[in-house]
């Protein structure tokens, strides 16, 4: 969504369905008997309207689908304020089923979130949710007709692949933060390092990384971001005799963890191991 001004969904509307056409900022068209608007203005922003009314206006919407939920006619959209800092949000529209002139639409959202969210459109209820991952909890919003948005669930991360060894034989990881997705090796290097050391990793693994593969050994390298010459971990791994060697760099100053000592590491590892050293001036 980052890189479109106004994205199109297919449009489930309840009436047969007819042509219509649109350029990339603009829409015009009759759903479920109301008239639904998207246009620019002379501020350049984007206004959605529905049967004259302004109900979302931004520098980023789009309407991703319709449907009905509930017995209730709904918008499904995402508005934002364009640029990289935060990915569009998400909101809801529903539209009026009174046939009284003048009743109004309804908004919820959008969803106070900057990550990329995905949503499920259940028989009564709109389901939203930023899966979880390594580098965090996931989040969950339920939206009904009676109620709107529910408050926030958190959906906590846990690992049940096991294969993680068998994806480093294949050099199928390209991130130190996909380590983290197999409980094989999560479990490992978790339990190679301190209490504290741990709590720092899921904002770490937001950071820039890589993984080097040499033969059986892969090397890992992932810095927090923004302040990588702060705070970084080196792994290196070899899937053939099933060892992890592990480096942290805590945010916070103080020495850097290693086990074991970089002497005992792989010699696959001998060039990432120098520039940890050189960055994080550690001697061990």
């Amino acid at each position: 969504m980052k890189n479109a001004t106004v994205a199109f969904g297919a449009f489930l509307v309840a009436a047969a369905s007819a042509p219509w056409s649109a350029s990339a900022d603009e829409l015009s068209m009759r759903m479920y008997g109301h008239q639904v608007a998207i246009a620019r203005d002379a501020k350049d922003m984007l206004d959605l309207t529905v049967d004259g009314r302004t109900v979302v206006r931004d520098a980023v919407v789009a309407i991703d689908e319709t449907a009905v939920v509930g017995g209730v006619p709904v918008l499904i959209g995402e508005r934002g304020q364009g640029g990289n800092a935060c990915d569009t949000q998400r909101f809801v529209v529903a539209l009026p089923t009174d046939a009284k002139a003048g009743a109004r639409p309804r908004i919820d959202g959008p969803i106070e979130t900057c990550d990329s969210t995905t949503y499920r459109v259940l028989a009564d209820s709109i389901v939203v949710e930023r899966p979880p991952s390594p580098s965090g909890e996931g989040k969950r919003w339920t939206w009904t007709p009676d109620r709107g948005f529910s408050k926030v669930e958190v959906i906590p991360f846990v690992p049940s692949d096991r294969s993680g060894w068998a994806a480093l034989r294949a050099h199928a990881l390209d991130h130190p933060g996909k380590l983290f997705g197999y409980a094989d090796l999560a479990g490992l290097i978790r339990d190679r390092l301190p209490q504290g050391v741990r709590d720092q990793i899921p904002e770490l693994l937001k950071g820039p990384g890589q993984v080097r593969y040499d033969g059986d050994v892969a090397v890992a390298f992932v810095c927090r971001s923004h302040a990588c010459d702060e705070s970084g971990m080196l792994i290196a791994l070899d899937s053939s005799a099933r060892k992890i060697s592990i480096a942290f760099k805590a945010e916070g100053g103080g020495a850097a963890f290693v086990a074991p000592p970089f002497g005992r590491w792989p010699a696959e590892a001998a060039e990432e191991i120098a520039h940890f050293r050189d960055v994080y001036r550690e001697d061990r």
